[in-house]
């Protein structure tokens, strides 16, 4: 066989090609969908996605590649230097007419009362590729339908076996909790033991999904998606920053859903960033101001509210007076309360309500790698966290890291966590011993070898009793190893509050709580369930004045407080995270 000819435009790692009689040159092992994509090219499909593993079953796809004998699937097709493809040739169409019958042969005619109407991918492609009229008089399959939890609605008589939710558990979240069950025209998509999904990223199944059959439970029968208006937000339940639309209609958020950003969540959302909407419209929600009156809860006005806070503001300004503010809140309300505080006097203001070791003054930080680097560390350290539960899509990237890039990946914690990929190395003492885990030789020399490295601290270590010990422990180990130190901020805005000043000139936290004060700020904070310590914390303020700023009038704030205020949930107000 004689040599091609080498085309001097051409980059040694790119092939050139032609689609539609368009000229592309394009990355070595690209599939031929990937670089019609790219040249803005449509070509239909179902089981494709980008972020999954390539599937090539449901045939959509097909195109017709010049001296190919049979038609070929662009998803799973590589492109070759000098290969020619159409696919909207007349031998292309009729493949992807007669994939698009064969589809709907079974599909039920559900539109009208489907949740997906409106945004469905069938209905899209069947309106370019489909019949008007079906040539099928037998009778369609139906499949019964699984519960697989409180968050997911399934109509699998709707599903096309595209398997991208197969895939999606499988190779994603790594849980492998859905597959296929029998095989040919029985084929059905179920979890195997009929019980709920369990992975924490669960609801991106209906993501995924093309059609009908797997819904947002939540959502269902709530709205179509043209009656909707979609505000850009953040997720505010953890540091990650995920970025979402909330699809709102007359001023209520019925649903959320992800916004694509590669460098922070691409295209996933945690399930709690996705569901907590619901919160917002909870029965215990704080909607007029609230004064305590003989040791009875009156709804009051907003003057008469302000004027009571106010009282209670003036009669104990300075050192009296602590104010204690949620790490979630945003950036403008945290700017807001430190002016609020140095115009009172005090210097006791602190947002690190779950920190008990403030010997070393430490406070939350960036990552200093990114993540989406750290997706392509040769080895990443674990060191006291639970990064499932924490940041379960740091989590997910952990995984694709490993499968992907062959990560190397050791934890210190005191628990053995069940991480969904394989550990190189995992350590597990009792928590007084955390720090000196870090000394290990052979941990030290796993990470020194590697060109990129990165340690990860988390909760279990930057809340502990000894965290400063841990975070010098954790700095030491970074330095000796040259590993990049992340510590993952504790609040959805911590690094934010920080750099608004959200901290004390005077009292932390502790001291507050040890030294209780005269009177009290609380903003955005249920003392049950926020604070390190939640005896210390009641005891401080069942002695003193409180002024409540809250989005719940729940039982623990109506405990301590003398005064409720509500106040916006990030989705409600024109706020900034950092």
């Amino acid at each position: 066989m004689s040599a091609q000819p080498v085309n001097p435009n051409v980059p040694p790692d790119h092939v050139s090609v032609e689609i539609d009689g368009q000229s592309l040159v394009v990355p070595k092992g690209s599939m031929i969908i990937q670089a019609a994509d790219k040249a803005g090219i449509p070509i239909p499909r179902f089981c494709y996605h980008e972020k999954l593993p390539i599937a090539a079953n449901c045939r959509m796809c097909l195109v017709d590649v010049e001296k190919s004998p049979k038609p070929s699937p662009a998803c799973a097709t590589p492109v070759m230097d000098g290969m020619k493809v159409t696919t909207r040739s007349e031998k292309a169409l009729k493949y992807q007419r007669s994939v698009m019958e064969f589809l709907l042969i079974n599909h039920p005619l559900d539109c009208p009362i489907c949740d997906q109407g409106g945004e469905c991918e069938l209905q899209d492609v069947s309106l370019g590729y489909g019949r008007s009229v079906s040539r099928f008089n037998e009778r369609k399959r139906v499949v019964p339908d699984e519960d697989i939890g409180p968050l997911v609605a399934t109509e699998m008589t709707r599903c096309i076996q595209c398997t991208r939710c197969v895939r999606f558990t499988a190779d994603i979240a790594g849980t492998y909790e859905l597959g296929g069950m029998y095989r040919g025209e029985n084929l059905q998509i179920g979890t195997y033991d009929g019980k709920p999904l369990t992975t924490e990223i669960s609801g991106n199944v209906i993501d995924v999904c093309p059609v009908g059959a797997l819904t947002n439970k939540v959502f269902q029968f709530r709205a179509r998606p043209w009656e909707l208006m979609a505000r850009e937000s953040l997720g505010y339940h953890d540091a990650m920053g995920s970025n979402l639309f909330l699809h709102v209609r007359r001023g209520e958020v019925l649903r959320t859903v992800p916004r694509e950003n590669e460098a922070v969540n691409e295209c996933w959302l945690s399930d709690r960033d996705r569901y907590s909407h619901q919160g917002l419209y909870s029965e215990d929600r704080a909607v007029k101001p609230l004064k305590k009156v003989n040791g009875e809860w009156t709804e009051v006005s907003w003057a008469e509210g302000l004027a009571a806070a106010t009282q209670i503001l003036r009669e104990n300004a300075g050192d009296a007076l602590g104010l204690l503010v949620h790490p979630s809140t945003s950036n403008e309300e945290g700017a807001l309360l430190a002016r609020l505080a140095e115009g009172l006097g005090s210097g006791n203001l602190d947002h690190r309500l779950l920190n008990r070791d403030f010997s070393d003054a430490a406070v939350a930080e960036a990552f200093a790698t990114p993540l989406a680097e750290i997706e392509r560390a040769d080895v990443v350290v674990l060191f006291g966290t639970n990064v499932r539960h924490e940041l379960p899509l740091l989590h997910a990237r952990l995984r694709k890291a490993h499968i992907q890039n062959r990560t190397q990946i050791h934890s210190v914690n005191p628990v053995d966590f069940d991480f969904a990929f394989t550990q190189a190395s995992r350590t597990v003492v009792v928590p007084s011993q955390l720090a000196g885990a870090l000394s290990d030789a052979a941990l030290r020399d796993a990470v020194k070898g590697a060109s990129r490295a990165v340690i990860v601290v988390g909760a279990l270590a930057e809340n502990h009793p000894q965290a400063a010990a841990l975070r010098a422990a954790a700095r030491d180990f970074a330095a000796a190893t040259g590993a990049s130190l992340c510590r993952i901020p504790q609040g959805a805005n911590a690094v934010g509050l920080v750099s608004q000043g959200v901290l004390p000139t005077a009292r932390d936290v502790a001291g507050m709580l040890a030294q209780p004060r005269q009177a009290y700020v609380l903003y955005g904070i249920e003392p049950g369930l926020d604070f390190a310590d939640a005896a210390a914390a009641r005891s401080a303020l069942a002695g003193a004045k409180v002024v409540a700023f809250s989005q719940f009038a729940c039982a623990s704030t109506r405990d301590v407080a003398d005064v409720i205020l509500p106040i916006g949930a990030l989705p409600e107000i024109d706020a900034s995270l950092t």
